[in-house]
């Protein structure tokens, strides 16, 4: 349950609940959505900017697939797989929250819960939305803050910013949304190619 606050007596309370009711009737219906996106994280110090762009297709029931130039991370909801380029290696475990799966999975099945909005602006073609935690212990992997841009045109979530501990900010956008496409039956299933080092760590424990 989202609620809502406000910067400015003269921004209208029944605005802000339109965008945030709009947006959540638009994702009720979402049964999987994809997305292009381009990461960038610029450091705290020396505003050095980090980089990284791929593509993330997720379901509703919590699979999903994420590909960059670097690797392949996919899982089927309890089995991750994730696939470096580079060192033809494929490490096996079990589904567990990540930066990056953190990131991109939030938001691309609507508003997290546990937050109020506020309305920062209604320009041009995007609303813009500031949410904070509204725990007094918030999940260490979620941010306290966040600021999401919504399409006017459609009500899904294009843009996310926010900043880590560390003070590092890291901005999300995302483009060539689609949502519900008919995917095959094993879409979530990683099919490990030939020849590559497999290293299960579902073993070592």
């Amino acid at each position: 349950m989202l609620f809502v606050s406000f910067l400015s007596f003269s921004q209208p309370q029944q605005s802000t609940n339109d965008i945030l009711n709009a947006v959540q009737k638009k994702y009720s219906s979402v049964k999987n959505i994809s997305a292009d996106f381009i990461q960038k994280r610029t450091l705290r110090f020396g505003n050095s900017i980090q980089e990284e762009q791929g593509k993330i297709i997720i379901s509703s029931d919590d699979k999903y697939k994420i590909e960059t130039e670097t690797q392949t991370l996919v899982t089927d909801g309890a089995t991750v797989w994730v696939y470096s380029h580079a060192r033809n290696q494929v490490l096996i475990g079990t589904n567990t929250t990540t930066e990056m799966n953190f990131s991109l999975n939030k938001f691309l099945l609507g508003l997290p819960a546990d937050y109020s909005a506020a309305l920062l602006s209604a320009k041009d073609s995007l609303y813009v939305l500031q949410l904070r935690s509204l725990k007094k212990k918030p999940d260490p992997l979620m941010p306290s803050a966040f600021t999401v841009k919504i399409r006017k045109k459609d009500f899904l979530i294009s843009v996310v910013e926010y900043f880590d501990r560390n003070k590092t900010k890291t901005e999300i956008t995302l483009a060539n949304i689609l949502i519900n496409q008919k995917l095959p039956e094993q879409y979530f299933e990683f099919r490990i190619p030939a020849n590559t080092a497999v290293v299960d760590t579902r073993k070592m424990k």
